[in-house]
């Protein structure tokens, strides 16, 4: 079911209307389709397929990184890492990739004084290193929303006590495959042995 939904979306056609008829509204609509369905770091039907996790986490966090668009060989970025390619040379600030925080990485969430997010906390499972990521800069998709939870609710949440049976089923007749299905072990006594009373 994942798999299907999944594909209906990939599947879903993108457009960036413009917000009226003047030649200005068209230059950014065009502009703001070239960043996104032409020069991410990966095509847009990959970019949704990473926004759509959330439907088996319940929440999916990207943080938007932007870079200057210097065509095929930019130069490094003032810290020595090299910059992210572009499609175009026009010097312009896009998107340079809209990248996935993994689920497992989240540490904690940060919330403001009013109770809103302000931000998500990230831990490298491997190196230990954590990492800051502001909501301002973020994209959070949940399926639904409940208390305002960043978390969201997975849509298997449901199915939870229909696989918690059967993956408990399947252990089971794994077992018994693995013993040929032998049941109880039953000893029979040969014929004329007097039968035993009192206690065992």
């Amino acid at each position: 079911c994942l798999f299907a939904a999944e594909m209906l979306i990939r599947n879903a056609t993108q457009r960036i209307t413009p917000a009226d008829d003047s030649t200005e509204a068209a230059y950014y609509a065009q502009l703001v389709e070239d960043m996104l369905f032409q020069d991410l770091d990966m095509p847009w039907s990959m970019q949704t397929a990473e926004e759509f996790s959330m439907l088996k986490f319940g929440f999916s966090y990207l943080e938007i990184v932007f870079k200057r668009r210097l065509g095929n060989d930019p130069p490094p970025l003032p810290d020595g890492t090299p910059g992210l390619k572009s499609r175009f040379n026009d010097g312009l600030i896009g998107f340079g990739k809209i990248a996935q925080r993994a689920q497992d990485t989240v540490l904690r969430w940060e919330f403001d004084s009013t109770g809103s997010l302000a931000g998500m906390h990230q831990m490298d499972p491997f190196l230990g290193r954590q990492a800051y990521l502001p909501y301002e800069k973020c994209l959070l998709f949940r399926p639904t929303s409940w208390k305002d939870n960043p978390e969201g609710r997975s849509i298997l949440r449901s199915a939870y006590t229909s696989y918690y049976w059967i993956k408990h089923l399947q252990n089971t007749e794994g077992i018994g495959a693995e013993r040929h299905h032998s049941g109880l072990a039953v000893f029979y006594t040969p014929a004329g042995t007097p039968h035993v009373t009192g206690p065992f």
